[in-house]
């Protein structure tokens, strides 16, 4: 079966017309099996659609978060789909600006890799004024664990515009897109990161402060987001009186994103623990904003 998407345009008025988008799902000869036609959202642009698990599929793009005939700011969105082309849930990802999703793939974790482009602000000069590598990381269910923006504007470059984004062995991700300079001229842009989308400019060090615990968001208001760098059986995070305010046992195989949930606990640095049974590595978190 295939499963076919984009736009249709239908004119309301002079000048003025609205934009639907629709869903197609064909059999192996192409003969139609059923179609959808999606109008309870604004103006949406499907860019990419993969198939999940139970015969269902999830799409990606961007939508206008305010009206067809509004003032131009869209916002990136995924949308996840049943079998039968029901919307199970769908969620809009930016804030100001224009943000739209060109590529979208499952992670190890069950969740999902979003990549695209990211402009917050049109009126602001470089280096947040022009396009730049905008990108997303999810849990199964859409909710955001992670945003990245790799501005353009820098070293000569008006736009950086991301189409693809996967994960890799080490967790981590490897994306590309297109890099272009003040002509206009066009580059192919490679970046890898670690597993919370940094970007280590000359390579990850392996001495030093590259031993430490990195956590995101770092400071935080209380939940805390961890790729653990091997493996680890538990985890514990003190205050700076030394008293143990959160602790859990970790599986030395699970290679999800641990999530440490400290709210309600005061502002403050707080030193974060992983051993097994022949290292310890240590980080620190900051709280700020309770």
């Amino acid at each position: 079966d295939l499963i076919i998407s984009g736009n249709c345009y239908h004119d309301i008025g002079p000048f003025t017309y609205q934009v639907y988008t629709f869903l197609t799902k064909t059999d192996n000869f192409g003969d139609s099996l059923w179609s959808k036609k999606i109008d309870n959202l604004p103006l949406q642009n499907i860019s990419t659609i993969q198939p999940t698990s139970g015969n269902g599929f999830i799409t990606a793009g961007s939508l206008d978060s305010i009206n067809n005939n509004g003032p131009e700011h869209l916002n990136s969105y995924i949308t996840k789909f049943d079998e039968n082309g029901n919307a199970l849930w769908s969620k809009s990802y930016g804030g100001n600006g224009n943000q739209d999703f060109h590529s979208l793939q499952s992670t190890s974790d069950g969740g999902y890799i979003a990549c695209g482009d990211n402009n917050p602000d049109l009126s602001n000069p470089p280096p947040y004024g022009f396009w730049g590598f905008y990108m997303v990381r999810t849990d199964a269910t859409g909710d955001t664990l992670w945003t990245k923006s790799y501005p353009g504007g820098l070293s000569g470059s008006n736009d950086i515009v991301g189409f693809f984004a996967q994960e890799t062995p080490d967790h981590g991700f490897i994306a590309c897109g297109s890099k272009y300079d003040s002509l206009g001229n066009g580059y192919v842009f490679l970046m890898k990161t670690d597993g919370l989308g940094n970007v280590y400019p000359q390579g990850i060090n392996q001495t030093g402060n590259a031993m430490l615990l990195e956590v995101f968001p770092n400071p935080s208001e209380g939940k805390i987001y961890l790729n653990l760098p091997g493996k680890y059986s538990r985890l514990t995070v003190s205050d700076i009186f030394g008293k143990r305010i959160f602790q859990k046992a970790i599986d030395p195989n699970d290679n999800n994103t641990q999530i440490i949930d400290l709210t309600g606990n005061p502002d403050g640095v707080y030193l974060l623990q992983v051993r097994n049974e022949t290292c310890i590595r240590t980080g620190k978190i900051i709280i700020k904003g309770n």
